[in-house]
């Protein structure tokens, strides 16, 4: 049996390190592996490779950053249109107002022995817009509006009836009355006095006109 001892081995291994190191072969002995930042540069990896590869192929260059293309080229991505019935009060291009009458709140007049009474209240426009459109908000509050006519009436041109209090009954009308009429035609000038008419036909309840505003379109 072939003992080697303690001494005979370490003489082995003096003697093989005295050679200097065992040659190499292989990509690893041609390119030395250097990190630099955490990456291997000896070792590209695929994702690296293909885009070395790709400097040198126009076909398969990254296409450089524009602008999006703008909706008028592309009508599947154009907006509906969105116009209103009263497209034409909507394309107007100039706004006038909103005109606010003075002096309110203020006490609507009451019947007297179911005799009517009327309450005006009036909005002096400054302006002549010839063709127009009006907007009008009416706010009152009133122990039974179903009493109520309101009108309004214009400088020139026919009167519209804005709420006529038989539209309820007596006892279901609402006791806020909010009137929100939008896109009135203009038929005569704008200029002059516009005139609110609370009318109350019936005696016994009472109230307030709150709000009374005018704003126009052409």
């Amino acid at each position: 049996m072939w003992r080697i001892s303690t001494s005979s081995a370490l003489g082995a291994a003096l003697a093989l390190a005295a050679c200097g190191p065992v040659p190499t072969t292989g990509v690893d002995a041609e390119l030395p592996r250097r990190d630099v930042g955490g990456y291997d540069q000896a070792r590209p990896d695929a994702a690296h490779a293909d885009a070395i590869a790709d400097a040198g192929r126009p076909d398969r260059a990254i296409p450089t950053d524009s602008a999006p293309t703008p909706d008028a080229a592309r009508p599947d991505l154009a907006l509906p249109d969105q116009a209103a019935p009263d497209s034409a009060r909507l394309d107007a291009t100039l706004w006038y107002g909103p005109y606010q009458a003075a002096g309110l709140p203020k006490v609507l007049a009451d019947a007297v022995d179911n005799s009517p009474r009327s309450t005006d209240t009036i909005i002096t426009v400054p302006d002549s817009l010839g063709s127009a459109f009006v907007d009008v908000y009416v706010a009152i509050v009133h122990d039974d509006s179903h009493d109520l006519v309101v009108t309004l009436i214009p400088p020139a041109g026919s009167s519209s009836e804005l709420f006529g209090g038989d539209s309820c009954t007596s006892g279901s009308c609402p006791y806020s009355l909010l009137i929100d009429r939008t896109g009135l035609t203009v038929t005569g000038s704008t200029l002059g006095d516009w005139v609110l008419r609370v009318t109350d036909r019936y005696s016994g309840q009472t109230g307030m006109l709150q709000t009374f505003q005018l704003t126009f379109a052409r």
